[in-house]
Order: C-alpha cells, then structure tokens, then sequence
C-alpha cells in the first residue's frame, strides 16, 4: 500500500492542514518541511484516536471513487466526467506546474500548443539559452580591444555572435508559436528583443563593410553595449526581471528626492563659488584654483558627499579663517545627514513597497492559473464542484512526473481537509503551495551503503564511528585543532601543515562516507569547510611539484590558497548561537544576493564596454621607472603633472574588459574614486558616474 510509506511527525497533520486554510490568501514559508517516516500504528493512534485511520481515508478514496463518478450526473462539458481527456488532463497540468514555478506567461490552450509550450520550458533548452548569453557576453574577451593573450581573428567572434543571435531568434520565435499573437505584441519584452536582434545585425553588417572598405579610423561595434539587456527581458530570468521591474519602478518614484539633493548641492555650490571666486589667496595643495568655476564648484561638492575628498577641500579655506569651516559644516549636516538619509529612506521605501505589491501580483497569477486548472477538471457532484482522487492522481503524475504515488496519496491527504474523498476549489488553491514543500521519503534518505549492505551499514563498528563523528566533543576537538592551525600559520610554523591537512580531509571523508554526499552537501557549512580543505589540499599539492621551479606569481598564487585555510576558523564560531544565527541569515538571502549581483554585473558590463569604446587606448601601464619619451606619462603626454599620474593609476584604463571593470570597482568604492576622473577622464565624469 502507498500510504504504508507515509507519515506526518506526531501533532503536524493538524498543523499542516491549519496552514494551509490560513494560505488561501498567502504563501506557505519555505521553511515548512515533511519528512517522511515509517507509518506506525501507535503515532496513527496518538493523531487521530483510531489506529489505521490515515489507510482508511487513502483506501476511501479509492475505493469510493466509482461511486462518486456514478453520481454525476451533470451536462457533459469541459471539466465532466466523459470530457476529461488527456488533453484537458496536459492543459491542467501545464497551468499547476507553471503556478508552482511562478510561471505567469499565458498561452494557447489547444493541445499542439500546449505541448510546444510544454517544449519550450524543458531544462535543455532553457539551459543552452543561459550559456548562449553567457558565449555572447564572453566575446568581450576576445574581441579587440582584447585581454592580452586572447584576441581571436575578427570572423571567428562575428561567427560565435551570429550563432547566438540565431538562438536568440529561436526561442523568441517559438514563443510567438504557442502564445496569442496580440498577447505577445503586447509584451514589450519580445518586441525589445527582436529590436536587439535588428539593431545588432545591422551594426555587425556596418562593422563588416568598415573593415572591407578599410576606413581610416577604427571600426566601432556599438551593440555590443546591448548584449547584457538579453538576460532581462527573456522570460527564463524571471528573478532577475523581477529585481530589475522594481528597480526602475522605484527609480521613478524617489525622483524627487533625488532633485532635492542636486538642487541644494547646486545652491550650495552657488555659495561657495560666488564665496571664494575673488580669493586668489587660496588654492588647493598641488597647486589647483580653489572653487573659480562653478561647475567644478559642483563637482567638489558632489565629490565631498561621499566624503571621499573631505577634509582636503576645506583645508585651504580653513587656513586662511576658521570661520570658513561654517559653510562646509552645514553643507554636510545637510546634505549628507540630513538629505542623502532622507534618500536612502524614501529609496527603501520605495523599493519595499514595490517588492509587495509585486509579490501580490505574482500570487494573484498564480491562483489564476489555479482557477483554470480547476475549470478543466471539475465534476459537479449534487451542486458541488470538485476534482475527483482518480483526476488528481493523474494530473499530478503529469505535473511532477518525479512525485512518487505514495507522496500523491499524501497530498490528497493533507487537501481533504473534511474527508470528503475529493478537492475542492477552495483546496484545490493550495495545490501550489503543497508542492512546493520539501519531502522527503524513507529511501531517499538511505544512502548507497545503508541501501546497498544494511548488515555492514548496521554493524557494531559502524555504529561506534558514526556515535564518535556525531560526538560533540570530536566537534569541540576540532575547533580547537583549527584554531591551533591559524595559530601555527600565523607564526609561520609550516612543518605540521600536511598533519592538519590530513585531519580535515579525513574528517570530510568520514562525514560523507556515513552521511552520504547528498545529505552532506545540504549544510552550507559543510560546502565552505569541504572547498577551503580541497583548495588547501590542492595547493599543498602544487606547492611540493613546484617546489624548485616557481616564478614570483606562482609563489604569490600558491600562498594565496594556502592562506584561505585560515578561514575554516569560521566554522568554529557557529557554535556560538548569535553568530550561527548571521550565517544562517546570510545563506537565506543568498540568493537574492546572487540576483543583484547579476544586475550590477550588467550595469557594469555597458559602462564597461562603453569605456572601452570611448578610452580604449588613451592611458597604457608601463614601468614608471622607464626612462623611454613614449612611455612616460602612461603613454599619453597631456598626462603629465597631473594628479593621475602622481598616484600611479595607468592601470586604472579601459584597454580590456577586465581592466574596465577594475576601473569600475574602484570608483564604486568611495575611497580616492575622484582621483580616476580628475584629469584623464574630466570631460566624460557625468558618463562615469556609475
């Protein structure tokens, strides 16, 4: 019997069932798990007071199903008995699984279809349309102005880019097949991405007849500023749409705010220059005019918001009169405490009320999808409306094909709220919330030991290892090994390093051996504490092969993941319950991390390729000690006594695609980022303001 696999822990039938009436107006948490258990007689008992009652109501729907579809007796139509075919059954099926998965793209319902649209979600596909953005978004590497050591020959990158385009075309194509041609006009992204399609092969066209032609200056592939834009308007980044949908909602909507602080920056701005435009007497340290023209006015002022350049900018005033120190007091009271907070507020807000409304909307179009699912599949039944055990057994199996019969008896289970043998409508907007819990069943959780020698996996010895890695004081022991390791690191005492490496490899080794890798690598610790091992492991390993051959880089490189060794000592902090708690948060919001992350890789990547476009070139690195005319001055002589030069940034350049996003780093991080634009890249500060 099915349900002989199946169990709820004690006191959680109830519970479950509570939360799922309290979810018809919102999502059940993600942190609700089932695990599944041996059913016993005696925690049947405990639930419910009558021993078997859970097989009762599993048998009930069964065995009561012919009599429940005799009784309906109601006008053949889509959702009766007779009518319920396999296609209505694929139909109903597509629309659970799409509302499972946040999938919120309409489609056409009839059966050839249903099925194109079933083709175009499977994970093949969708997973070479990742790697095709991910080839186009790499060409940047070996297109000129290419990393040094990379440059392929021009055809080579305008074939790769072709291909892509082609897979674009494809999947923008086949959409248009399943979907209603005036829904799928409507959708700005299909037309925004068909627009990047055309706007690319007509500047790969222009790009060709440049190089044919042999023009005098340098052939510019502009649309390559566009190749990130694929990643937000395909449907399969939906994450990352959503990210970005509430981003420029919120934009729009702290607009004010934002006039408000450039406003009085500029009235501010005003002052000082008006304060200080008669006072030849003051200049900057390396010799600079001291607020002369307003628009550098602007420009120091919005430089000491970030604090980057403060107190440097009221040194020469303060000098000459305490009493100037006034002014720059109040500006920062007012605009950096008082505005720029204010800012950050309304931007939160903002965003914090976008992200629910967006969410709202999501659960809105997923109960919609519900809703149809339902209409395909209902029977009336003496005026009532319900999804009969048979019909559910079968969309499922449909739905999920992974779900095991046993886990479909239970969900039927956990539905019934009142026992009825069927589900109702208002049960039946649950069903997505249901699948999505996590389940676990008795043999998945066996490992290939316990399934494969149950003698050897239940023996004695095994037994005493499993009670010794489980112990809390091996635990405790190695805590304190690890710290003994950065100790010794940090001392430079290297002779013991192969002992410690040892113990942690055999640690991991034992832990996966009786946990088994699935149930190992589920902790996010687990992962940290097996990878900075590995690379430890590894890099000792490199250290003895090239223990007489190693250039400086190499020795640089070895150290480097050697030293990550050290941070296993983060591993024993988790013991501490306030900072188990910080890393059990941070791995929860990972991956929304990992979503912005991907956002500013693209505001990065178009600031980046337009610097190379504009800069690539203009600034090259050579040793500063060189004595040669035409590598003095980062080989561009207008450098020369400015500020650029002086702190040694000819790296900081736009050659490459690596060094524009170094570029782009440093002047993300608040530090000396002025110093980057003070003179090379003055003309162009409003673009690089990133």
């Amino acid at each position: 019997m099915a349900a002989d696999l199946l169990d709820i822990h004690p006191g959680k039938s109830e519970g479950m069932r509570r939360n799922f009436r309290e979810c018809d107006n919102s999502e059940l948490s993600s942190t609700d798990h089932i695990e599944l258990k041996k059913m016993s007689e005696e925690n049947d008992s405990h639930q419910n007071g009558h021993p078997h009652s859970v097989y009762r109501h599993i048998e009930s729907y069964r065995t009561n199903e012919s009599a429940t579809l005799k009784s309906s007796k109601g006008p053949k139509g889509i959702g009766s008995v007779d009518q319920i075919s396999n296609e209505d059954l694929i139909l109903a099926a597509t629309l659970v699984h799409d509302a499972r998965a946040g999938i919120t793209m309409e489609f056409r319902t009839e059966t050839k279809y249903v099925k194109s649209y079933n083709l175009y979600k499977i994970q093949v596909l969708r997973s070479a349309l990742f790697l095709t953005i991910f080839i186009n978004l790499s060409l940047a590497l070996f297109e000129k102005p290419a990393v040094p050591g990379l440059e392929l020959p021009v055809w080579m990158t305008l074939t790769v880019e072709f291909a892509c385009l082609l897979y674009f075309a494809f999947r923008i194509f086949h959409q248009a097949h399943f979907r209603l041609w005036s829904h799928f006009c409507r959708d700005f992204k299909n037309i925004f991405i068909m627009i990047l399609l055309l706007l690319t092969l007509v500047d790969m066209s222009s790009f060709i007849i440049q190089i044919i032609l042999q023009y005098n200056f340098s052939p510019v592939r502009w649309s390559r500023l566009l190749r990130p834009l694929f990643i937000l308007n395909f449907p399969d980044g939906k994450e990352i749409r959503r990210a970005w949908r509430n981003i420029r909602r919120t934009v729009k909507e702290i607009l004010h705010a934002l006039f408000l602080l450039v406003f009085t920056i500029l009235l501010f701005a005003l002052v000082a220059f008006k304060v200080f435009q008669t006072r030849d007497d003051i200049v900057y340290a390396d010799g600079r005019p001291y607020f002369k023209e307003y628009a550098e006015s602007f420009w120091d002022l919005y430089v000491l918001l970030t604090t980057s350049n403060n107190p440097d900018i009221m040194m020469p005033a303060y000098d000459k009169s305490s009493w100037f120190s006034i002014l720059f007091s109040i500006y920062i009271i007012i605009c950096l405490y008082l505005l720029l907070n204010i800012f950050l507020a309304v931007t939160y807000n903002s965003y914090r009320e976008n992200m629910r409304l967006d969410i709202l909307q999501s659960v809105r179009d997923n109960r919609c999808k519900l809703q149809q699912a339902f209409d395909v599949l209902k029977v009336n039944h003496d005026g009532q409306d319900m999804v009969t055990y048979q019909t559910w057994r079968k969309l499922i199996q449909l739905a999920e094909p992974q779900i095991t019969k046993a886990k479909i008896d239970l969900f039927m289970l956990v539905l019934d709220n009142d026992s009825s043998g069927h589900i109702s409508k208002k049960e039946f907007m649950n069903v997505a919330h249901l699948l999505n819990v996590p389940l676990k069943q008795v043999e998945e959780r066996m490992i290939w030991l316990e399934r494969k020698f149950p003698n050897v996996y239940y023996s004695r010895p095994i037994e005493i290892l499993q009670n010794v890695i489980n112990s809390r004081y091996l635990e405790y022991t190695l805590n304190m090994i690890i710290v003994t390791h950065v100790i010794l690191i940090a001392l430079d005492i290297k002779q013991a390093d192969w002992i410690f490496v040892g113990i942690f490899t055999l640690e991991i080794a034992l832990k996966i051996f009786l946990q088994g890798p699935v149930a190992y690598f589920e902790g996010f610790v687990h992962i940290f504490d097996c990878l900075f091992t590995m690379l430890s492991l590894a890099g000792h390993i490199w250290n003895e092969i090239q223990m007489d051959h190693k250039t400086p880089e190499e020795k640089s490189a070895i150290t480097f993941i050697l030293m990550l060794r050290i941070f296993r000592v983060f591993k024993c902090l988790l013991h501490v319950k306030s900072f188990d708690l910080i890393f059990k948060t941070a791995s929860n919001v990972f991956v929304s991390i990992v979503t912005y992350c991907v956002i500013l890789f693209i505001v990065f990547y178009m600031y980046a390729i337009l610097g190379m476009e504009l800069f690539g070139n203009c600034i090259r690195y050579y040793d500063y000690n060189t004595s040669e005319p035409d590598k003095l001055f980062c080989g561009n002589p207008a450098l020369n006594g400015s500020m650029f030069y002086a702190l040694r940034y000819c790296k900081n350049n736009f050659n490459d695609i690596f060094s524009s996003f170094i570029v782009l780093a440093a002047l993300t991080v608040v530090n000396n980022w002025h110093g980057i634009l003070s003179d090379v890249y003055r003309r162009t500060r409003v673009i690089l303001i990133h």
